[in-house]
């Protein structure tokens, strides 16, 4: 049996050691740093800003929504990509502009949206 560092609990098996000391699951939880999540890369970075500019540029240019769904709020405020993101993602040719109501039924009826043309294959 071992004896917790940190609360003194005895434990058959410390479950963690961190930097030579032994805490059972409870106590080694608090003393595990979480993980950062990954930066964006330079590139990555330039396209989300192009994107930004072409996105409002866009909706300033499509300002009604292009579906026409039922429940349609008129009001663009979305941009659905029809091919994806991806490669796609600053091709203003493949972008359709919707409002929130319509871009959630799109986006959640992969089928219906595919009959009506507002998605495309990738190829």
């Amino acid at each position: 049996m071992k004896q917790c560092q940190d609360c003194g609990t005895i434990v058959p098996n410390f479950w963690r050691r961190i930097l030579g000391k032994g805490y059972c699951k409870n106590c080694a939880n608090k003393h595990i740093k979480p993980k950062s999540l990954p930066k964006i890369s330079k590139k990555k970075e330039i396209e989300n800003q192009e994107y930004s500019i072409l996105r409002v540029e866009f909706l300033t240019k499509y300002p009604t929504c292009q579906a026409k769904l039922p429940g349609c709020t008129v009001l663009s405020t979305d941009v659905h990509h029809m091919k994806g993101r991806g490669k796609y993602t600053l091709d203003v040719n493949t972008w359709l502009s919707a409002c929130r109501t319509c871009h959630t039924y799109i986006e959640n009826n992969p089928d219906v949206a595919k009959e009506y043309g507002f998605t495309k294959t990738r190829i």
